[in-house]
């Protein structure tokens, strides 16, 4: 039987959710029709834009519904250049290509804030950038947890420079939702992207969530869905199924997180005693027990996740969007590691469909594999 590791690329969908969706495919009347199928439709979506502002504690306008965590990155930076008419950003260099990649292509005057080595922004650093004198407000891009090692950034000293500077926050929440707590009133966050597939929810569903009383922005335009933000029918089944995902997270909270910090120990016993060698990435900083990165130096990162898939493990190389590529890590390049370090990094990620069983099983493999290949 396979054993699934890589929960920060995708979750598994939870059977609650796999039931909820079965259940809803028989009704699949547009939101926008005012015909009782489509007030269903309607209602379906409202529910769910209303679970969501419940749990990150924002107002229900500011929900907008995207196609993907990805979509929604590219909207916050897209809604920055055109709508608030930013004079620049400023950006950690460890943030999603999801991120970077908009901000590129926007033009904007950027400013790349330094990062302390153990992936930590480094607050003096980003006070002296916000001080300096701008005619235009600047957006600082900030993720709370990161993708490839887990670190949670300190999002309420981010938030209070900003404040204090008057910036605009945008924090990428993707990896964090249902994670950490998540209060986006009292963290003063202006802009926040989720997505459902990292909760155990389906993919093709991300949310925006605007904290600002500035008129609508769309990037896609046509019959003027969610509020005149983005134009296109609904994806009613997977925005309410987004909602019954994060219900079921919620519920069980508590309970998984005590259990996956017990993995957490386990996998880090595990890999100490294979080898003091292997380096565990960010192991001292306030991170995710859920994700651990290592680098087996000497191996290269493609050829073990190769070798584990060969053996019925599926871990990664670092951000699955990546994965395909050659290119070292960026985020374990801004933390110091040179090139071929970077070249040599898995990423375990674990979830709830995760057991004590898998992690014992994988730890041999990886055991056995460091050997054979020479470690």
């Amino acid at each position: 039987m396979r054993v699934y590791l890589d929960n920060a690329a995708t979750t598994p969908l939870r059977p609650e959710v796999c039931k909820f969706m079965r259940e809803q495919l028989e009704f699949s009347a547009n939101a926008s029709s005012i015909h009782q199928e489509g007030q269903y439709s309607r209602a379906r979506i409202e529910e769910s834009r209303a679970l969501i502002s419940d749990k990150i504690n924002c107002n229900q306008s500011s929900i907008l519904f995207t196609s993907s965590g990805t979509e929604s990155c590219n909207y916050v930076i897209n809604f920055a250049k055109n709508k608030l008419n930013v004079g620049s950003i400023v950006y950690l260099p460890t943030e999603h290509t999801a991120v970077l990649s908009p901000i590129e292509n926007s033009n904007l005057n950027s400013a790349v804030c330094p990062i302390q080595p153990d992936g930590l922004i480094d607050l003096f650093q980003l006070e002296n950038i916000l001080k300096k004198p701008s005619e235009l407000k600047k957006l600082v891009c900030a993720m709370a947890v990161n993708n490839e090692t887990g670190v949670i950034q300190p999002i309420e000293e981010i938030s209070n420079l900003c404040k204090k500077y008057e910036a605009y926050f945008f924090c990428d929440c993707i990896q964090a939702l249902g994670k950490i707590p998540l209060d986006i009133k009292s963290l003063g966050i202006d802009f926040s992207t989720f997505a459902s597939h990292k909760i155990g929810g389906p993919h093709g569903v991300g949310v925006v969530c605007m904290e600002t009383d500035l008129d609508n922005y769309s990037d896609i335009v046509g019959g003027g869905q969610e509020l005149g933000r983005r134009g296109g029918t609904e994806n009613v089944l997977a925005i309410s199924s987004f909602g019954k995902a994060l219900e079921v997270t919620f519920n069980n909270l508590l309970i998984e997180s005590n259990y996956i910090k017990k993995l957490n120990k386990i996998l880090l016993k595990g890999i100490e005693n294979i080898s003091t060698d292997i380096i565990i990435v960010a192991n001292d900083t306030n991170k995710l027990d859920s994700i651990i990165s290592v680098i087996i130096p000497n191996i290269k990162s493609e050829t073990m996740v190769i070798a584990m898939d060969i053996e019925g493990f599926s871990v990664s190389a670092g951000a699955a969007c990546s994965s395909g590529k050659l290119n070292s890590s960026h985020v374990l390049k801004a933390m110091g590691y040179d090139d071929i370090l970077s070249n040599s990094v898995i990423r375990i990620s674990m979830g709830w469909n995760n057991t004590e069983e898998d992690i014992l099983n994988f730890i041999n493999i990886l055991n056995k594999l460091s050997k054979t290949m020479n470690f």
